[in-house]
């Protein structure tokens, strides 16, 4: 399966981006503002999240890591933000696009890699806007700056597979893409992206919400961005979150083969 899926990718080509782009414009049509809500509705996320839980919550504890909430924060939602588009998307990715799925000659399998490309486009304009506010709250960077891709592509190889896993028992069973809606809203809480996992007192509390892979993404990030840290400094969770990550690839192969067939049929 795992050949298959490449040799479609690789007959795809620029198809590929050119469907990502088509996405990205499907995705934000229909609206007077367009994409510009791609913006708006994240910083006012940010900026209530940052108000309530900076100066409500948090009281007078103003650094994690030595490191201003503020900037924490924006650079923990910034990656969170991808991933939980992708989260949403993958539920519904075959049926969002369910006439491609019916067309014997499509490669059905690059769908969730368009998805993924699309909402990459998002998350670049997010990050260098990101950029722009760090710098102009006085914030410097280092050169780990360029380690920033690996964690952008394993992040993206990451929901690519989340999509495979999710997307065909979706488009076959309502019930379970509405159970998988459930956990999404619950993944946010247990992602590290509001409060400091490292700081918790319990170690099997901290232990478990470490293997959470969105958290090593988002942790991965504040690593490169924030704190100057290389990606090998910390091999154990880089080991925890390759395995995790090749259990999902994995199974995500599997599901999309044993599924495929009933999904044509449902869709």
């Amino acid at each position: 399966m795992l050949s298959k899926i490449i040799k479609d990718h690789k007959l795809a080509g620029s198809q590929i981006y050119w469907l990502a782009l088509l996405d990205l414009k499907k995705t934000y049509s229909g609206s007077v503002l367009g994409w510009a809500w791609a913006v708006i509705k994240p910083t006012v996320m940010l900026m209530v999240y940052w108000f309530v839980i900076g100066y409500g919550l948090r009281g007078s504890e103003k650094l994690i890591n030595g490191v201003e909430f503020f900037p924490w924060l924006l650079v923990g939602m910034i990656a969170w933000l991808y991933m939980k588009d992708l989260l949403n998307a993958g539920i519904k990715c075959f049926n969002k696009y369910s006439y491609l799925v019916s067309k014997v000659k499509f490669p059905v399998s690059t769908i969730p890699t368009f998805i993924a490309l699309s909402s990459l486009v998002v998350h670049a304009v997010l990050l260098a806007i990101a950029f722009v506010i760090l710098i102009l709250t006085d914030n410097t960077f280092s050169i780990h700056l360029i380690q920033l891709p690996l964690y952008t592509l394993l992040m993206v190889i990451m929901m690519i597979a989340w999509c495979y896993i999710v997307g065909p028992i979706s488009a076959i069973s309502k019930d379970f893409a509405s159970l998988i809606g459930t956990i999404v809203q619950t993944l946010f809480w247990m992602s590290g992206v509001l409060f400091n996992i490292d700081s918790l007192s319990d170690g099997v509390v901290k232990t478990i919400l470490q293997l959470n892979p969105l958290y090593f993404i988002i942790e991965g990030y504040r690593k490169t961005i924030l704190y100057g840290e290389w990606f090998y400094q910390d091999l154990a969770s880089l080991g925890k979150f390759i395995i995790i990550l090749a259990l999902m690839i994995a199974f995500g192969l599997f599901i999309y083969k044993r599924a495929y067939n009933d999904m044509v049929d449902s869709l």
